[in-house]
């Protein structure tokens, strides 16, 4: 393969030769991309086209083959004519073939006969229009109940405190009951068992107590007196909460 340009032309922006396949013709190029020492894609700087290098024309058309020697051949000695053959006998003139006879013409067909006209579809009744069966009002829907306020976080503060309280109260009278021997009493069918220990008075008005006494209240049930709250109360320890009540009334008072 020839190149118009040096061999240390050859490189990347160098200007070649090469055949254009848009221009169809030997035009310069700008060398994109070697291939080694090659160049293998080309810019045309005619119509601005990239394509893969191909070398001019003039350097990959193969030569052409020398035009092969004419050979000059004797002339072939002429042939001696050949003898006429006999003249045929000249053939019989055929005779004219007989005129065909005329086709008799076609019997015009008769006319179709025209269709009775149909007899129009008698109209449909109308549908008698449905019945609008009347809808039953739906029953308005209940309000829903207000959401209960949200505490606040005293409110909530407050609230474990008091359960605090209860669930040390409620200990505190088990424990007593245990110790005192507490007997489970049947009662009505309607009402929890009552709760009694030995030695326990039921608590009135005009009654005196001491601290640690045992005491049945008609109301709270089973009860100790945890203080005695000069001059007529005591606090008493109930089941459930600690109750103030009141002692020692007399009758006149």
């Amino acid at each position: 393969m020839t190149f118009t340009k040096p061999l240390d032309d050859m490189r990347v922006s160098g200007e070649i030769e090469a055949t254009c396949s848009k221009c169809r013709r030997t035009t310069n190029h700008r060398i994109v991309v070697m291939n080694g020492a090659k160049p293998s894609k080309v810019l045309c700087l005619a119509c601005n086209s990239q394509h893969m290098y191909k070398p001019p024309a003039a350097s990959t058309a193969a030569p052409k083959k020398a035009a092969p020697a004419v050979k000059t051949k004797a002339p072939k000695e002429a042939k001696a004519p050949k003898e006429s053959k006999e003249a045929k006998a000249p053939k019989e003139a055929k005779a004219p073939k007989e005129a065909k006879e005329p086709k008799e013409p076609k019997e015009a067909k008769a006319p179709k006969e025209a269709k009775a006209p149909r007899t129009p579809r008698a109209p449909k009744e109308p549908k008698p229009p449905k019945e609008a069966k009347p809808k039953a009002p739906k029953a308005p829907r209940a309000p829903k109940p207000p959401k209960p306020p949200a505490k606040t976080a005293k409110e909530v503060k407050e609230a474990k405190r008091i359960a605090e309280e209860l669930d040390a109260v409620s200990r505190s009278w088990r424990e007593k009951c245990a110790e005192l021997g507490a007997i489970h009493c049947e009662s009505d069918a309607d009402e929890p068992p009552v709760v009694t220990v030995p030695g326990a008075v039921d608590y009135t008005l005009s009654g005196v107590y001491e601290v640690e006494q045992a005491i049945n209240h008609s109301k709270f049930g089973l009860g100790f007196v945890l203080r005695v709250l000069p001059p007529r109360k005591i606090e008493v320890v109930f089941e459930k909460a600690v109750k103030t009540l009141i002692m020692n009334v007399g009758e006149s008072q």
